[in-house]
């Protein structure tokens, strides 16, 4: 999706352009073109013509390669505002070898191929050394990052393998407290053991789900069932299923509902609630602590927040937050709870961002797209 050209005055000031003599900077720079880049839209894909070399402006890009047809593809690596890619293809001649995604919405300047090698033909041995460093570095960080995210999958394969031999042992023991619950909560008059019976029922189908969620994680995939749903449900249930044990904690719940609509499976919404609020009571004092959960609209999103009092993330953390086995100073857990609850806000075509400050405590919001009680898309005046 492409923008009318601009100014180069913008492209030039790109750090890309100090790699290279000042002599041939204004007339590479007057070739390059912006355009603008929707998140999870392709800019090319592997096996495309090398045609051009790319500089992000503003935001981020993944680079992506394809190595079995049945697994998801690896990031070998991202790109940053302030750097560039796509120069491999473009000084050898040879096709894309890899994918380049638009992590978020992103703009970039586009170089075409010709003027750039014109570029490269003109500069002097000690420029074009210069250039080489800077590539070979990238090449490095890839190989780094390529590595990391391979000792990743082999780490997902083997927790795979463990909970799904767990699962095999534990669902029989889980299966009998379920019909035991069920069986407490039919034969009794008892609104208070009527209420048990049905939280062990939801907390047993919860800790399934959340072992097949880890699971799904590790291939890749999530697996769903939307349908339109009032986000006051989703919030009433979370409530009810956490209200004793964050009381127990001595920890103050606050739920401030909402009557608005999303496109949503029940299960996987509360499953992201539920990481959020768990990872909030692991790090809160008892006494004092506080977590809140609020629905809100904006335009055509619905957004969901969760804030607590804590500590807040450390600094350290916060860039890889969302990554597998990233870990924010807890004491138990694998590390997965944030990556899965990214995957499954982003299955949900929503998005995630976090506010967090040391002394603070930190602030979720998760953004839905709005739907109509029909499961229509939102719109202004409906």
């Amino acid at each position: 999706m492409g923008l009318p050209a601009v100014s180069n005055d913008p492209i030039r000031h790109h750090p890309f352009f100090a790699l290279l003599p000042p002599e041939v900077v204004p007339a590479l720079a007057e070739t390059a073109t912006r355009a603008h880049y929707p998140a999870d839209s392709a800019i090319f894909h592997e096996g495309d013509p090398s045609d051009s070399l790319y500089l992000v402006q503003e935001g981020s890009v993944r680079i992506l390669k394809t190595m079995l047809a049945t697994d998801p593809p690896y990031m070998l690596t991202r790109v940053e505002a302030g750097g560039f890619f796509g120069e491999y293809g473009v000084l050898d001649g040879s096709v894309r070898s890899a994918s380049a995604v638009a992590a978020v919405d992103s703009t970039l300047a586009r170089i075409p191929r010709a003027p750039f090698l014109h570029a490269i033909q003109s500069m002097s041995g000690a420029g074009v050394m210069q250039l080489l460093h800077h590539i070979l570095n990238g090449i490095r960080a890839s190989n780094a990052h390529y590595v990391q995210e391979l000792v990743q999958r082999t780490r997902m394969s083997a927790v795979g393998a463990s909970l799904n031999t767990i699962l095999h042992d534990f669902r029989n023991p889980l299966a009998v407290v379920n019909i035991a619950a069920g069986m407490l909560r039919r034969q009794s008059s008892d609104a208070n053991v009527h209420d048990s019976g049905t939280i062990i029922e939801e907390q047993v189908k919860r800790m399934n789900d959340m072992a097949e969620d880890i699971l799904d994680f590790g291939r890749g995939i999530v697996r769903m069932e939307c349908v339109p749903t009032n986000v006051r449900t989703i919030q009433e249930r979370f409530q009810r299923l956490n209200q004793n044990y964050l009381a127990r904690s001595r920890i103050t719940l606050e739920v401030i509902p909402l009557d608005a609509w999303i496109l949503a499976d029940t299960q996987k919404i509360l499953r992201v609630l539920q990481n959020l609020a768990n990872n909030a009571a692991e790090m809160l004092p008892a006494g004092t602590g506080r977590i809140v959960m609020q629905a809100t609209t904006d335009q055509a999103w619905v957004v969901l927040s969760v804030q607590d009092n804590g500590p807040g993330i450390p600094a350290a953390v916060r860039t890889r937050l969302f990554e597998p086995f990233a870990t924010a100073g807890k004491t138990s857990g694998i590390g997965l709870g944030l990556a899965i609850v990214k995957s499954i806000t982003t299955a949900h075509k929503g998005t995630i961002r976090v506010d967090t400050a040391p002394g603070t405590g930190t602030t979720f919001h998760l953004r839905f797209p709005r739907s109509l009680p029909n499961g229509k898309p939102w719109t202004q005046g409906s």
